[in-house]
Protein backbone atom coordinates (compact mmCIF):
# COMPACT_ATOMS: atom_id res chain seq x y z
CA UNK A 1 0.00 0.00 0.00
CA UNK A 2 1.11 3.58 -1.11
CA UNK A 3 2.01 6.38 1.23
CA UNK A 4 -0.84 7.87 -0.20
CA UNK A 5 -3.45 5.37 -0.05
CA UNK A 6 -2.33 5.29 3.55
CA UNK A 7 -2.49 9.08 4.34
CA UNK A 8 -6.19 8.64 2.57
CA UNK A 9 -7.22 5.27 5.63
CA UNK A 10 -6.15 8.01 8.12
CA UNK A 11 -7.87 10.57 7.14
CA UNK A 12 -11.05 8.24 6.66
CA UNK A 13 -10.58 7.23 10.26
CA UNK A 14 -10.55 10.71 11.51
CA UNK A 15 -13.54 11.32 9.42
CA UNK A 16 -15.37 8.36 10.71
CA UNK A 17 -14.78 9.18 14.28
CA UNK A 18 -15.42 12.75 13.80
CA UNK A 19 -12.22 14.16 14.68
CA UNK A 20 -10.40 16.81 12.76
CA UNK A 21 -7.15 15.23 10.92
CA UNK A 22 -5.66 18.78 11.71
CA UNK A 23 -5.84 17.82 15.27
CA UNK A 24 -2.10 17.08 15.94
CA UNK A 25 -3.34 15.82 19.66
CA UNK A 26 -4.41 12.12 17.92
CA UNK A 27 -2.84 9.46 17.08
CA UNK A 28 -3.89 6.50 14.83
CA UNK A 29 -3.77 3.08 16.48
CA UNK A 30 -3.13 -0.46 14.65
CA UNK A 31 -5.08 -3.04 16.20
CA UNK A 32 -3.17 -5.87 14.65
CA UNK A 33 0.34 -4.24 14.86
CA UNK A 34 2.72 -4.36 12.08
CA UNK A 35 5.48 -6.49 13.71
CA UNK A 36 2.69 -9.10 14.56
CA UNK A 37 1.86 -9.81 10.52
CA UNK A 38 6.10 -9.83 10.59
CA UNK A 39 6.48 -12.40 12.62
CA UNK A 40 3.78 -14.38 11.22
CA UNK A 41 1.58 -14.51 13.52
CA UNK A 42 -1.06 -12.87 11.32
CA UNK A 43 -0.75 -13.94 7.48
CA UNK A 44 -1.94 -11.99 4.21
CA UNK A 45 -3.25 -9.19 6.87
CA UNK A 46 -3.39 -5.68 5.43
CA UNK A 47 -2.35 -3.76 8.73
CA UNK A 48 -3.47 -0.25 7.13
CA UNK A 49 -7.35 -1.28 6.51
CA UNK A 50 -9.77 1.14 7.83
CA UNK A 51 -11.60 -1.43 9.97
CA UNK A 52 -7.66 -2.27 11.66
CA UNK A 53 -7.01 1.75 12.72
CA UNK A 54 -8.50 3.55 15.36
CA UNK A 55 -7.62 6.73 16.55
CA UNK A 56 -6.12 7.59 20.05
CA UNK A 57 -5.08 10.42 22.35
CA UNK A 58 -1.51 10.70 21.74
CA UNK A 59 -0.81 10.36 25.58
CA UNK A 60 -3.05 7.03 25.46
CA UNK A 61 -1.36 5.81 22.97
CA UNK A 62 2.00 5.96 24.46
CA UNK A 63 1.09 4.43 27.54
CA UNK A 64 -0.74 1.79 25.41
CA UNK A 65 2.04 0.58 23.67
CA UNK A 66 4.56 1.05 26.76
CA UNK A 67 1.77 -1.34 28.32
CA UNK A 68 1.79 -4.06 25.12
CA UNK A 69 5.75 -3.75 25.22
CA UNK A 70 5.79 -4.72 28.78
CA UNK A 71 3.08 -7.88 28.32
CA UNK A 72 5.15 -8.85 25.60
CA UNK A 73 8.02 -8.86 27.16
CA UNK A 74 6.89 -10.88 30.12
CA UNK A 75 5.46 -13.38 27.82
CA UNK A 76 8.43 -14.30 25.88
CA UNK A 77 7.56 -12.01 23.01
CA UNK A 78 9.76 -9.44 20.93
CA UNK A 79 9.42 -6.00 22.90
CA UNK A 80 11.45 -3.34 22.13
CA UNK A 81 14.65 -3.05 24.76
CA UNK A 82 16.06 -0.03 25.89
CA UNK A 83 18.70 1.49 24.13
CA UNK A 84 21.59 2.65 26.80
CA UNK A 85 22.59 5.98 26.36
CA UNK A 86 26.26 6.94 25.62
CA UNK A 87 27.91 8.67 28.44
CA UNK A 88 29.52 11.79 27.13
Amino acid sequence: MGKEKLKANYRRVYEIYGIDPRDHSYNIHHIVMKREVKSGLMKNFDVNKISNLIPLLKEDHAKLHKRIDLMEHYHGGTAKKKKKRRKR
